[in-house]
């Protein structure tokens, strides 16, 4: 049955049915000669008409087609009980109204009391089962509300835990900073580098791999290209093998007062469990651990996590973006923890220094240099977003080539 014939079927039903209990009312109300019999159906009567008003209320405002779906027998059996109250009164459902010939209409032309006590009690047991099954639908309408009013707390309840705990491992959002830089990117930019024999290798290869170290000057595009390898990385896995394949990312800031080896780290499991959507109940028992304490994750227990959690993964990429961003202290420090994750391919950024060349000794070295395709492109993103400049070049067309060619030039020598 479809969930939205059924709908409209209780909704039509209800309808009916409330003008007829309010129009036996009115009859039960006008006629003269009350007695017990009278009193007890406009009570009963009214009671159901209240509370097909309620339903029928509750329908319109709360349409769970799949509630409705599950409940077509009940609907159709309230159905049945009101077709046959109307078939007693003589009502014909299809008028949508009381009609003259009714039995309602006779009655109250001679404003007396008609009924007798079969009758009544035959009406009355009709009311009863019309009652019955309304208060059915209404009982289990009000518990399938519950149900999802308690299941979206308790996802509320779970998201605002799961956002306590994150935080909690780390106040850097890797996540956001990969988004702001991303927004940035051309499409279309650094293809030369995802097609570069350095990055293949290490992207692709089977077995162990070296980790890679991409160096270049301040402006070479260092961090650009890092956004791009995340995206590449993300996008070529795919949602199939999400579960499979862990991709990481740290972005290091000149100065950044929270850039400790714990917060960096921690800020690597925490992208691994937003990205997996799934947090471990080791991760649970440590957060409330130190929630008791007020303390923040040690860097022992972040390490242990990270080590299982990259052992879950099939494939797994971490990718550090400004290692020359750092004190030289902590450059080290994150150095030797990430080489505990063994399995992990790693890739580091940074400017040429004498310090991390030495440090590097076993990555191999890709010198990153600006691309003249990818310069490109930026200047025509600057000219088709620049209003003044779209103006000028559009009144010269020559000058969208002159500025390409200082730029790429300037570059060039740099």
């Amino acid at each position: 049955m479809d969930p939205l014939s059924v709908t409209a079927s209780l909704v039509s039903i209800i309808q009916a049915a409330i003008v007829t209990t309010k129009a036996l009312v009115a009859y039960a109300k006008d006629t003269k000669n009350a007695s017990r019999d009278k009193k007890l159906l406009t009570e009963e009567a009214s009671l159901l008409s209240k509370l097909l008003e309620r339903l029928q209320q509750r329908a319109l405002e709360n349409q769970d087609e799949s509630w409705l779906g599950q409940h077509a027998d009940v609907v159709w059996q309230l159905d049945a009980a009101f077709r046959d109250l109307a078939k007693a009164l003589k009502i014909d459902l299809k008028m949508g109204n009381i009609p003259e010939e009714s039995r309602f209409q006779a009655l109250v032309s001679s404003a007396r009391w008609h009924f007798s006590k079969s009758e009544v009690y035959s009406l009355l047991q009709r009311i009863e089962r019309l009652r019955q099954y309304a208060s059915s639908l209404m009982s289990d309408a009000q518990l399938s509300i519950l149900s999802r009013v308690d299941q979206q707390q308790k996802e509320a309840l779970d998201r605002k835990r799961l956002d306590e705990i994150l935080n909690w491992l780390s106040p850097l959002d890797m996540n956001c900073t990969h988004q702001s830089i991303s927004d940035r990117v051309q499409p279309g930019s650094g293809k030369w580098f995802l097609n570069s024999e350095p990055y293949v290798n290490w992207s692709s290869s089977e077995g162990e791999i070296d980790p890679l170290w991409c160096w270049g000057i301040p402006g070479a595009g260092k961090t650009v290209l890092t956004s791009i390898v995340i995206n590449h990385l993300r996008q070529s896995r795919g949602e199939d093998r999400r579960a499979e394949v862990g991709v990481a990312v740290i972005y290091l800031k000149y100065n950044e007062p929270e850039q400790v080896v714990s917060s960096l780290l921690g800020a690597v499991l925490r992208q691994l469990i937003q990205d997996s959507n799934m947090l471990d109940q080791a991760v649970q028992d440590l957060y409330e651990h130190h929630r008791q304490r007020n303390t923040p994750p040690p860097l022992e227990s972040i390490v242990l996590l990270l080590q299982k959690t990259f052992e879950t993964y099939k494939d797994a990429f971490l990718v550090i973006d400004g290692l020359d961003e750092c004190e030289e202290e902590t450059r080290w420090d994150l150095i030797d923890q990430v080489n505990k994750f063994p399995g992990v391919r790693v890739m580091v950024t940074s400017r040429y220094l004498s310090t991390i060349e030495e440090e590097l000794e076993n990555f191999v070295r890709f010198e990153i240099k600006a691309n003249k395709m990818d310069m490109e492109l930026f200047i025509d993103y600057q000219v088709q977003r620049n209003r003044n400049l779209r103006r000028m070049v559009q009144r010269a067309p020559r000058l969208r080539q002159d500025i390409k060619s200082a730029v790429v030039k300037t570059a060039e020598n740099m």
